[in-house]
């Protein structure tokens, strides 16, 4: 047991640690030392006790020396500093390459905005009819001067189409009101109405009942019935044409 504890107590000593065997004399009740390495025992030592022959036997094992006597522990203090002496000198560093960084991400941002409104824009674009943008372009500046009141209407109907163009793009749910669509078909029709003359006839049987459809039901089917008959228009309305001449 003696040789154990000695072979012990040398890897011990090769950590930093020494080590004691001892007891509580039944006799004098002092503390008696069988076998001790390391120098006296220090404050706080880990014990283990153990019954041998109805005594009570001790083992404490302790430090040799205070943490802070080590030389391992201000190898770790200096490698500490270092360490942060680095760090401090790459944050400047670091907060260029993070500023960077953001300035990239913002000017990558606001290019796919303008990406998405341009897309936004060549979407609207290829909706329109051109041949419906120019006949009413054309019949909005010839009305200005010969009925100023038709003139006034049409462009209210011509707005009221490209604003519902414009904001059916960017409606994610893709649903609307039912009475909103009609209202920029009816704007859309009534623009035909003077465009075609007599060669268009508009009829409503609706319901007032309120309920959302998916997004440009009606509008392209009646854009479809009624622009076929685009190629076959004058510039102007017939009876403009007239008013002109005159």
């Amino acid at each position: 047991m003696l040789i154990s504890l000695s072979i012990d107590g040398c890897s011990l000593r090769g950590q930093g640690f020494g080590c004691e065997l001892w007891r509580i004399n039944p006799d004098t009740g002092d503390h008696q030392a069988i076998l001790s390495s390391g120098g006296a025992v220090r404050n706080h030592p880990y014990q283990l006790s153990f019954p041998i022959f109805n005594a009570q036997w001790y083992v404490s094992v302790f430090p040799v020396k205070p943490w802070f006597a080590h030389a391992s522990f201000w190898l770790c203090v200096l490698a500490s500093l270092l360490l942060s002496m680095a760090a401090a000198v790459d944050v400047p560093r670091v907060q260029m390459i993070q500023a960077m960084d953001r300035k990239i991400s913002e000017a990558n941002i606001r290019e796919l905005q303008s990406q998405a409104e341009r897309d936004r824009l060549n979407v609207l674009l290829t909706q329109i009819n051109s041949h419906f943008f120019y006949h009413t372009l054309n019949a909005i500046q010839a009305l200005i001067v010969l009925e100023p009141e038709k003139a006034y209407k049409m462009t209210e109907d011509f707005s009221r189409f490209l604003r519902f163009k414009v904001d059916s793009i960017g409606i994610r749910s893709g649903l609307v009101p039912f009475k909103e669509e009609m209202r920029s078909v009816r704007a859309y029709a009534d623009i035909n109405a003077v465009l075609m003359e007599d060669r268009l006839r508009m009829v409503y049987d609706l319901t007032e009942a309120e309920f959302l459809i998916p997004v440009l039901t009606i509008q392209p089917a009646v854009e479809n019935a009624i622009g076929k008959e685009f190629d076959t228009l004058p510039i102007l309305p017939t009876d403009l044409m007239k008013k002109i001449r005159e």
